[in-house]
C-alpha cells in the first residue's frame, strides 16, 4: 500500500510538472531559473530552453537529478503549431517490498498549441534514463 501511494504521488507530480512547463512555454513565460541539474543537455546555459527545463523540474518537485525532460515541436517554435513537453522519472519502491515489480520509468507527455513566440525555445532533450529512450515523445501535427 505504501509503495502504491508513492507511485501515485510521483505519477501526479510528473504530469503536473509537465503540464505547467508546457503551459509556460506556449505563452512565452519561461521564468528566470536556469540553475538546475541538466543531464546530457547540449543547450546554451541561461537560454529560454534551459529555463523551461528548470521550470519543469521545479514544478515536478521530485529529485531533480533523476528527472529527464524533452521538448519537441511540430516543426519550429511558431504560433499555432504543436509543442510537446515530455518527462520521465524512475519508478522506485520505497519500502523495498515491491522492488521486483516496480522497475523502469514513469513517462508523461503533454501536448499544447503554441500561443506566443516572444522567447527563443529550441527542441532539446536530456539523456534518457538507463534502459529508456525518447521515441514515444513526438509533437503532434496540427491541421
Amino acid at each position: 500500500m505504501v509503495d502504491f501511494g508513492f507511485v501515485l504521488n510521483d505519477t501526479i507530480s510528473l504530469r503536473q510538472g509537465a503540464r505547467d512547463g508546457a503551459r509556460h512555454a506556449v505563452v512565452s513565460n519561461v521564468g528566470t531559473n536556469s540553475s538546475c541539474t541538466l543531464t546530457g543537455f547540449a543547450g546554451v546555459d541561461g537560454s529560454d530552453t534551459d529555463r523551461i527545463f528548470c521550470l519543469v523540474k521545479e514544478r515536478v518537485g521530485l529529485n531533480h537529478t533523476n528527472i529527464r525532460v524533452k521538448i519537441d515541436f511540430e516543426t519550429t517554435f511558431t504560433a499555432k503549431k504543436s509543442l510537446a513537453v515530455c518527462v520521465m522519472y524512475p519508478i522506485r519502491s520505497v519500502s523495498g517490498l515491491s522492488a521486483p515489480f516496480l522497475s523502469g520509468a514513469f513517462k508523461t507527455e503533454v501536448q499544447m498549441r503554441i500561443e506566443e513566440t516572444n522567447v527563443v525555445i529550441t527542441e532539446a532533450q536530456e539523456t534518457a534514463l538507463t534502459g529508456q529512450n525518447w521515441s514515444w515523445c513526438v509533437a503532434e501535427v496540427t491541421s
